[in-house]
């Protein structure tokens, strides 16, 4: 990654077990002091429930290398060897925009927390969908030695010149004993969202997001 990281702070547990602090980015408050490599994101008010309380992080992707991604990324978590863990987020894309991209989620795991050595490995999940909010997933198993992980939450820029630009909210690492029910419940939200007003919500976004 171009983007490099920040200082990696300690691990956090949020609410409703989720490993993560500040999933929802409801302020810019909250954002800046629970996630990391934060000059690659700007909060903005755009909610994928349309929730006026709350807000999402849009990251602008203008590197001037093909395929490359810039991240905004989780403070690492204390995971399990051998655990598996699901993990998930909403994206909105706006379209037209000036050059090809996609979101994509990835835990990328550590020796410890707050600062081991970073493996080799990650677990990647990618959303190319525009102009509707849409959830999508992905699971890892923790491997071997492995005792922390981050999530990454990426724009990538598959040509080199224009700008890529990608909404994300809702981020999510449950425990690993309530992966399979509580990811479950956030797909049928998915399906949920999905069946509610397409036309109006989309024609609210893409009002909303003309000037990104």
């Amino acid at each position: 990654m171009a983007a490099g990281l920040l200082a990696l702070g300690t691990a956090t547990h949020a609410e409703a077990g989720n490993l993560i602090a500040a999933p929802s980015f409801d302020t810019n408050a909250e954002y800046l002091a629970n996630w990391e490599n934060l000059p690659a994101g700007t909060w903005t008010d755009l909610d994928f429930e349309e929730n006026p309380l709350s807000g999402s992080v849009a990251i602008n992707n203008d590197l001037l290398d093909a395929g490359t991604g810039i991240p905004v990324i989780t403070p690492c978590l204390t995971v399990t060897p051998g655990a598996t863990y699901r993990f998930s987020a909403w994206q909105f894309t706006p379209s037209p925009q000036l050059a090809a991209g996609y979101a994509r989620l990835s835990l990328q795991w550590r020796d410890s927390c707050p600062s081991g050595a970073l493996g080799d490995n990650s677990t990647a999940a990618s959303s190319d969908v525009t102009l509707a909010w849409t959830f999508f997933s992905g699971e890892a198993t923790a491997p071997a030695g492995a005792n922390g992980a981050h999530l990454w939450l990426t724009a990538v820029k598959t040509p080199a010149s224009g700008t890529f630009s990608v909404y994300f909210d809702e981020a999510f690492v449950p425990e690993p004993d309530q992966s399979a029910s509580v990811l479950a419940a956030a797909a049928s939200l998915a399906a949920l969202w999905r069946r509610r007003g397409s036309a109006r919500r989309d024609g609210s976004r893409q009002h909303r997001t003309a000037t990104c």
